[in-house]
Parts: C-alpha cells; structure tokens; sequence
C-alpha cells in the first residue's frame, strides 16, 4: 500500500504467500512499517469482525504475530 508520496507504510515480507494453509507461529515476521508510520494489517473474519488485536503487534516497527495463524 503506497501513501500519496509514493513511500510504502508497510512492506510485506516478500514470501508471505509460502504460509497459504500452513500454521504461521507466534511471532512470524509478516512486514515491517514506515517508522513513525500508523499503518496496520487488518484482520478480520468472514463476517467483517475484527480481530487485529487478537492477532498483530508491532514492535520495532515489524509487524508480527501474536498467535499462530493459519491463513487460507
């Protein structure tokens, strides 16, 4: 995701995809964000709840996991 000066507030690790129907552990590095920057990953459900606090800290401006996951 760009902001408007063309700078990413978050860059994703660049193989995430690899965990698609895997158990991702606690503590797996999912990005890391601008310094200073807010951005955050959203996580939600199906039904549109949301559980990113349940499941994404940031610490050191990386993004990880809180609890294991497995995304599908």
């Amino acid at each position: 995701m760009n902001n408007a000066g063309g700078k990413p507030k978050i860059c994703l690790v660049k193989d995430l995809d690899e965990y698609n129907f895997k158990t991702m552990p606690v503590g797996t590095l999912l990005g890391h964000r601008t310094p200073e920057s807010h951005a955050c990953i959203l996580v939600k459900d199906a039904d549109g709840t949301d559980h990113t606090q349940e499941y994404i800290y940031t610490e050191n401006d990386e993004v990880r996991l809180k609890r294991p996951a497995f995304p599908a």
